[in-house]
């Protein structure tokens, strides 16, 4: 059955995580972080399947190269708290070969890299029926040059008819000199050093803060909620057009079970760590010729949960089956009623000849005495 997961988080060193570390474990090779000196050795991996790098256009063609690509990612953010790189985990479809799945994943991580971003992925699987590509990005927009910068400051000026546009510093410079930065001054105003001097305020000392009216604008959307609500849906989209075309009536749907109105439990999300050790644990009851039963509270729940799902399946069913009962019986009925109906309006109606009932007498008005 195929499902549909997509979970993005953000690789940061404030985690203590490296972006050359989770590269070297995606790819399963051998990267050396430079800033730290530490070398990260996945090379023992053998669930890794195939990995590749898409640049955008314009990209550096030195970062086709691994180890160049991510410690110059760790070289420009250098805060100790800094984001590093967005990471992606995807499950892929099982009931696609090899081949279609490694299509679908290089059309995917293709369609983000055409975004500007680069794009390092892998396709992972261990034999256990979980085939997924993990996608690794930058968190900056890039040129020939190298990365650029996350967000830009943009001031707002202000020109002597009292017109008002935002720009960056070196944008300002290329601008005429009628227009000018404005400032907070007492009375909680924004205003030009002329229109300070012109209402009689110091144009420095009256201020409230030395620094401009300004704001920091992204230079890319991707940090946006709507962008990866994006991202979700085209996998969506890629994924089922993937499945279509393979001749599979299995579909995906990103939507929770409340957005699509199906009344089921979600299910728990294991991850590696709790997956592993119900393997280990399902292994062990196989060979000791035992039931398997879940180990750890995740899978534990998963299975009451499941099971709920499953009486409730087996609910909807039987009430499916007794309304469509009840609605063909009444509608048995129903049509009964009509024919009769219809019967009698067409048949003819007899003059009953008026006969007295016996030991009554006839008023003379037509009615029965006593």
């Amino acid at each position: 059955m195929a499902i549909y997961h997509l979970h993005a988080q953000v690789i940061s060193r404030s985690a203590g995580r490296t972006s050359v570390a989770a590269a070297a474990y995606i790819s399963g090779t051998r990267l050396t972080c430079e800033r730290d000196g530490r070398v990260h050795d996945y090379t023992h991996r053998r669930d890794v399947v195939y990995a590749e790098i898409f640049l955008p256009e314009g990209a550096p063609g030195r970062w086709c190269d691994r180890s160049t690509l991510w410690n110059e990612v760790e070289a420009t953010e250098r805060g100790k708290n800094a984001q590093l790189c967005r990471s992606f985990d995807v499950a892929l479809p099982r009931e696609l070969t090899r081949d279609e799945q490694l299509r679908l994943a290089r059309t995917y991580a293709r369609s983000m890299a055409d975004e500007g971003m680069c794009v390092d992925f892998a396709v992972h699987d261990k034999g256990d029926g979980n085939p997924h590509v993990h996608i690794h990005v930058p968190m900056r927009a890039c040129n020939g040059d190298g990365f650029l910068a996350k967000s830009k400051t943009c001031y707002l000026l202000r020109n002597a008819s009292g017109e008002e546009r935002e720009a960056t510093a070196e944008e300002q410079k290329k601008l005429s000199g009628e227009w000018e930065k404005v400032y907070r001054y007492k009375g909680k105003r924004e205003l030009t050093k002329q229109q300070a001097e012109a209402e009689g305020l110091h144009p420095t000392r009256d201020r409230t803060s030395s620094t401009p009216v300004k704001r920091k604008i992204r230079t890319t959307d991707w940090d946006s909620p709507e962008k990866l609500e994006q991202w979700r849906k085209r996998w969506e989209d890629m994924a089922n057009e993937s499945l279509a075309v393979h001749g599979s009536d299995e579909r995906i749907d990103r939507r929770s079970y409340a957005e699509q109105g199906v009344d089921l439990l979600p299910t728990v999300h294991l991850g590696p760590n709790v997956a592993a050790i119900e393997h280990a644990a399902r292994e062990d009851a196989e060979a000791c010729g035992k039931e398997y039963e879940a180990v750890t509270d995740r899978a534990r729940e998963n299975d009451r949960r499941m099971r709920i799902n499953e009486m409730l399946r087996r609910l909807v069913v039987v009430l499916s089956e007794l309304i469509r009962t009840r609605r063909e019986r009444a509608n048995k009925l129903e049509s009964k009623r009509r024919a009769q109906r219809a019967a009698a309006r067409r048949r003819p109606r007899r003059k009953v000849p008026y006969a007295p009932q016996r030991g009554r007498k006839v008023s003379p008005r037509g009615g029965y005495g006593r």
